[in-house]
């Protein structure tokens, strides 16, 4: 089965009305947002998942840096990374599970970051 979570922070797309987005974090309290979102994502998969299921992870634009850090501390099977790169500051280990998607015209990942990024 398939479980999608949004982030937690919702937010109005522009202004102070209209369409409502959704956020994983902001920079405000950026350490506290990631540990809150992390406690999240196990308790969603100690309450869906039984022990020993495979977990394969989805990660969308902000979302995939998001699932790239739940996978650095658990077990998984599979991370596909979309619209998105590992976020800098974790040790990530889990290559041969690891996929990413980018579009040739992303608007917030550039030539130079995916330069980088293949570097390291």
């Amino acid at each position: 089965f398939v479980v999608s979570l949004e982030g937690l922070s919702a937010f109005y797309a522009k202004g102070l009305f209209g369409n409502v987005g959704h956020s994983w974090m902001t920079s405000t309290n950026r350490e506290a947002e990631i540990n809150d979102y992390i406690v999240y994502i196990n308790q969603v998969v100690k309450t869906v998942c039984n022990s020993g299921d495979s977990i394969s992870l989805l990660g969308f634009s902000q979302g995939s840096q998001t699932a790239a850090r739940w996978a650095s501390r658990n077990n998984f099977h599979q991370l596909i990374m979309c619209g998105g790169l590992l976020p800098k500051e974790i040790e990530f280990n889990a290559w041969d599970k690891t996929s990413f998607l980018i579009g040739d015209t992303d608007k917030f990942i550039n030539d130079e970051q995916i330069e980088d990024f293949q570097s390291k």
